[in-house]
């Protein structure tokens, strides 16, 4: 009778009693029978694999699928399969599995293997994309303001916006904005400008003693562009600068640097990595590891 290579560790370690043990778990026999069988294989089944080229006799009558499995990291798929193929006991073909990847020193170096434990290339080429994707989305705002601030850059004026209220609240896109309401050349608007202050830090009650009502900002200003853009931004009223147009180019430059650039980078290593060929291995006729 073939033994477990459980039942075997047990007996070459002199322990016939735990090898009695495990015999009957697995097997399901009866103390006697166990016996019998312990004390059989002990008179003629050593011999047998302690001869050359039987040293690991549960690593030869391992399955080409379940080493399939082994080899792309599923351990748990070359159990089943090995259960399925030799109707052995969950704990038997477990250790089977587990004597036959000890017996493999090179698998180490074998492509799959621990495949289960690291996350896997593609995973995270998907991840990288994802995130590169949201990162450049979200800031398509700043691009959509640029480009309407150029188109209409002849019709900036400079002005002064007088603060008659501060704006910090949550609006129903679900954003913080905050900024002013007030006047300039004789109009009411808003006045989107978080550049003036580090809001994060000074809360509302900072940014009401750094910008009473009254506070006098010079400001860009074009009462034909949008007043309301994305969470409270005023296009119609932006921060003075001594060049727009150079101000809103940089914000597309930046944007197609820090976003866009990234993006299509991970995208096209993405594409490469997908076109590169597949490495033989078990599952498509090659057996990786010599003398599956």
């Amino acid at each position: 009778m073939d033994l477990p290579e459980h039942v075997i560790e047990a007996l070459n370690r002199g322990n016939k009693i735990e090898a009695i043990k495990r015999l009957r778990e697995c097997r399901g026999m009866g103390l006697v029978e166990a016996k019998q069988a312990i004390e059989t294989w002990q008179q003629t089944g050593a011999a047998t694999s302690s001869s050359p080229g039987h040293g690991h006799p549960q690593t030869r009558s391992l399955p080409e699928d379940a080493v399939a499995s082994l080899l792309a990291g599923n351990k748990i798929e070359a159990i089943k399969r090995l259960r399925k193929t030799q109707s052995l006991g969950l704990k038997d073909a477990k250790d089977t599995v587990e004597a036959w990847l000890a017996g493999q020193s090179d698998l180490a170096a074998v492509p799959g293997k621990g495949a289960s434990c690291a996350p896997k290339p593609n995973l995270l080429l998907a991840l990288a994309v994802i995130v590169t994707f949201a990162w450049m989305f979200i800031h398509l705002i700043d691009v959509a303001g640029a480009i309407i601030v150029l188109s209409h850059q002849n019709g900036y004026r400079q002005g002064i916006f007088s603060v008659e209220k501060l704006r910090y609240d949550t609006d129903g896109e679900g954003g913080r904005m905050w900024g002013f309401e007030g006047q300039v050349a004789g109009r009411h608007e808003r006045y989107y400008a978080p550049s003036l202050a580090d809001a994060d830090t000074l809360e509302y009650a900072g940014l009401r003693r750094r910008f009473p009502s009254g506070t006098q900002l010079t400001v860009w200003y074009n009462p034909r562009v949008t007043r309301i853009l994305f969470q409270g931004r005023s296009l119609g009223v932006l921060p003075f600068s001594e060049n727009l147009a150079a101000t809103e180019i940089a914000r597309l430059q930046w944007w197609s640097v820090y976003c866009l650039l990234p993006f299509v980078l991970v995208l096209g290593f993405a594409a490469r990595i997908k076109k590169r060929p597949q490495q033989p291995n078990a599952e498509n006729g090659r057996p990786l590891v010599p003398g599956v």
